[in-house]
């Protein structure tokens, strides 16, 4: 089966966690050695997700988690 960019959009995720069957993954790799959009598009994700783990989490404070709850149970 043949690699398509829009495998390769729709799996990302998948191939940059290593979640993939070794099959795939090479499939993956030899898509990426001959499609330089792909590797741009790949190298962004991996670069976001990288930025985006380096970000401190984040806990709302106690007060506004409350007015959140209130608030719910008062749309419902």
């Amino acid at each position: 089966m043949t690699i398509t960019c829009q495998d390769i959009q729709n799996e990302s995720p998948e191939y940059l966690d290593g979640d993939q069957s070794l099959f795939r993954r090479l499939g993956f790799r030899m898509h990426l050695l001959m499609c330089r959009a792909c590797r741009a598009y790949v190298s962004q994700i991996a670069t976001v997700r990288r930025m985006l783990g380096r970000l401190p989490v984040l806990s709302p404070r106690k007060e506004a988690r409350e007015e959140t709850r209130r608030q719910f149970k008062a749309s419902a």
